[in-house]
């Protein structure tokens, strides 16, 4: 055998292996895509905010066929925090704002629901028809005030229709006169409060008033008396910090700048900005697909929140409500128009749990976050594959990836995963010195 024969054989071999481990993956993911079509989630998630703290129950697992797997499941909650320990904290945060007196700030918060009713009756032979038509127009504009300057949000107009029909015979029931006519009604409600700038910096500000009572008892006493007290005083503001630790996000800014490109703030903020303009319709799509196709047995959600700053609180309101209501909007045309019944008794449901049952409150006063939210639902996993692929596949999905999440996030990402690896290796190194 010559040596250009035994390099082919080699050769030969080589592309077989090859082959055989190409099919062999092929298999598997051949099998893994049949086993995802037989598998469905369930998936029950409850948040709620006690003593300052977010509470939480995740429970999400899986069923193949007749087999059941639990992925995970967390469990926070405890016997004594309750709804009435919810309730608690919030009447004296209540009572709380309502001892101020001098107001700066001033808001004004108006929803509108304006509700046209056309009634229309037939007749044909011995039966009567009735159709009432009903379609309600909705909006909310919030305006937020100062000595200097005015901010004004304004969420898209939500239009829903409703057909109702009656038919009954000539000698069932007598024939009723109803005349055609076309009735408009208006609902306004307006919530107009005022609120002082200087109570968020009260508000944080704590200390322990001295009495006159305890000056005659004796410098030393008084003095290590005072600083008992004090030493009380920083362990309580200290396990008060530590609660709120849990909802302070400034802690993570150096953990989002080793992971996030902040050379350059302002053109990150420009395509943030950019990028949330053009994923917006996409995303909102995706949001009402995936809601169309999951089967909800609970969902709600009370959520209040307030940042360091009204005006970004009140920004940020504006951007949740105007995707809340882009949701709510598509699921009430694909109500109307959509051909499939089934569909549009799904979108009326789930946009009945939008509009009455999900609540986002800002709180333009101080600083917090209190939820009290329940979920509970299933869903088939081939039944995300169509929206996800229309999600992903779509341009400005591509282009938000391409120039916005890779330079800033990805390769970010990179980088600092390499220099953490770097670190690690030099430290092994140095362990191994120290030891020789």
């Amino acid at each position: 055998m010559t040596f250009q024969t035994a390099m082919m054989t080699i050769g030969h071999y080589l592309l077989l292996a090859a082959g055989l481990i190409l099919l062999l993956l092929f298999i598997l993911l051949a099998v893994a895509f049949i086993l995802t079509l037989f598998m469905r989630l369930f998936a029950d998630i409850s948040f709620k905010t006690v003593d300052g703290q977010i509470k939480k129950k995740i429970s999400i697992r899986f069923k193949i066929l007749f087999y059941k797997l639990d992925l995970f499941d967390i469990d926070d909650f405890d016997d004594k925090n309750d709804a009435e320990s919810i309730a608690k904290n919030a009447a004296e945060n209540a009572d709380s704002k309502s001892d101020s007196d001098k107001n700066t700030y001033h808001v004004t918060v108006t929803d509108e629901k304006i509700s046209v009713q056309t009634t229309e009756s037939k007749k044909s032979g011995s039966e009567y028809e009735v159709i009432v038509h009903t379609e309600e127009t909705a909006s909310q504009n919030i305006e937020i005030s100062d000595d200097s300057k005015t901010i004004v949000l304004e969420t898209p107009d939500v239009v829903s229709t409703t057909d109702d029909v009656l038919t009954y015979d000539e000698s069932e029931a007598p024939p009723i006169e109803i005349k055609n006519e076309t009735v408009e009604t208006t609902e306004k409600t307006v919530i107009d409060y005022e609120f002082d700038k200087s109570e968020s910096e009260t508000s944080e500000t704590s200390g322990t008033p001295v009495s006159d009572e305890n000056v005659g008892a004796g410098e030393k006493e008084c003095d290590s008396d005072d600083e008992d007290e004090n030493k009380n005083a920083d362990e309580d503001e200290d396990e008060d910090e530590d609660e709120e630790s849990t909802l302070d996000f400034d802690e993570l800014k150096t953990e989002i700048k080793r992971y996030v490109d902040l050379s350059d703030p302002e053109q990150f903020v420009s395509d943030s900005m950019a990028a949330a303009v053009r994923i917006s319709k996409a995303l909102v799509r995706l949001t009402s697909d995936l809601l169309l196709r999951i089967d909800v047995d609970q969902m709600n959600a009370d959520i209040i929140y307030g940042l360091s700053d009204p005006a970004n609180t009140a920004l940020s309101f504006g951007a949740v409500h105007s995707f809340k209501a882009s949701v709510y909007a598509y699921l009430a045309e694909v109500e109307t128009k959509s051909k499939n019944s089934k569909k549009r008794k799904k979108a009326g449901e789930v946009g009945a749990i939008i509009r009455d049952d999900i609540h986002i409150v800002p709180d333009l006063i101080e600083k917090k976050f209190v939820a009290d939210a329940d979920m509970s639902f299933s869903f088939w996993i081939p039944r995300l594959y169509i929206p996800t692929l229309r999600f992903l596949l779509n341009k400005n999905t591509r282009w938000v990836i391409r120039r916005y999440l890779y330079p800033y996030f990805i390769r970010q990402y990179i980088r600092t995963w390499k220099s953490d690896r770097k670190e690690r290796k030099a430290e092994k190194k140095q362990k191994k010195e120290k030891k020789v």
